[in-house]
């Protein structure tokens, strides 16, 4: 077989696994032929071939950690919120176990030296909320939707679903600085499913979108923050697809995170992104991407977007 066709069918089968699917067929590829899988990739050609399988052959944990690493010591803000927000569960533990091998300082206390305290607070309070698993419960059609509860003790004074949008609408009159620390204090407990339920019954009892307010009402990097939680949300991952066209336009990030972005999508809701990136831009990403690195890295991220359809779950 030549080179190029077996290089061609370890990533056809890479792309169509999930990422503890990989792992699981490095680990056995080890065990029964005595050498490293990620050392047969050593001579793939072109070099982004060879990245993509590498990267594919990495636990996501630890990719996730050293683009979290770079994105702090850079002072990327959009690229550093992005990856925090995107964890759920106990993925952010798994992440920063790894990522102390990067950095004897915490995660946060760098974040607070790179971006200051209030940025700080904020993106912890994000990511420990997400940390709670959220109820499922099943509907008439069997199908598992989020009990979205919204009369948890979020604060000491706001316990009611109406409360919360009455906090919500007082704050249009509010002093711009005071503002903002309320917005984030009041937002950041909120995990995407209560986030929407908020901005429904905002609209339907103030006549407003609660996004007007954040607009108004907020102004530098906590502007940016308040913004990204609003929209990004499981039924409106649209952060996500305007993080991807960034990279691409704007040239904010390497060819190699932009990579890694899509790998760490590729099991959750690829597939809407990019739906909502067509919507958005008119464009499939996938000719976006190969647009911009045609010829100049080849079609390593268009082989990721060209499988994302087969993933296996």
């Amino acid at each position: 077989m030549a080179e190029k066709q077996k290089y061609d069918m370890v990533l056809e089968i890479l792309l169509t696994r999930t990422n503890a699917q990989r792992q699981q067929i490095a680990f056995h590829y080890n065990k029964i032929f005595k050498t490293s899988l990620m050392n047969e990739m050593n001579n793939a050609k072109p070099n982004n071939l060879k990245l993509l399988l590498q990267d594919l052959l990495t636990d996501t944990s630890i990719l996730f950690a050293e683009e979290l690493y770079k994105a702090i010591y850079t002072s990327n803000l959009q690229i550093t919120s992005g990856l925090l927000m995107d964890f759920w569960e106990n993925e952010f533990n798994q992440v920063e176990n790894i990522y102390k091998l990067y950095s004897n300082e915490s995660i946060w206390k760098t974040i607070e030296k790179r971006f200051g305290k209030s940025t700080q607070e904020f993106i912890q309070c994000v990511v420990e909320t997400r940390k709670v698993k959220i109820e499922q419960q099943l509907t008439e059609d069997d199908v598992f939707k989020p009990v979205v509860n919204m009369n948890e003790l979020l604060s000491p004074d706001s316990h009611s679903l109406l409360q919360w949008g009455e906090v919500l609408n007082s704050l249009d009159g509010i002093y711009l600085e005071d503002n903002q620390q309320q917005l984030s204090n009041l937002l950041c407990k909120l995990n995407p499913f209560q986030i929407d339920e908020l901005d429904m019954m905002y609209q339907r009892d103030f006549r407003r979108v609660s996004s007007e307010l954040i607009q108004r009402r907020s102004s530098g990097e906590m502007h940016d923050l308040l913004m990204s939680l609003y929209t990004y949300s499981v039924t409106k991952p649209m952060y996500f697809a305007t993080l991807i066209h960034d990279a691409l336009y704007k040239e904010l990030i390497d060819m190699l995170t932009a990579q890694r972005l899509l790998i760490f999508r590729s099991e959750i809701d690829l597939q809407t992104v990019c739906d909502l990136y067509e919507a958005e831009y008119g464009i499939y990403l996938a000719d976006d991407v190969k647009q911009k690195y045609f010829n100049k890295q080849d079609n390593a991220l268009t082989n990721l977007l060209k499988t994302q359809k087969s993933i296996v779950f």
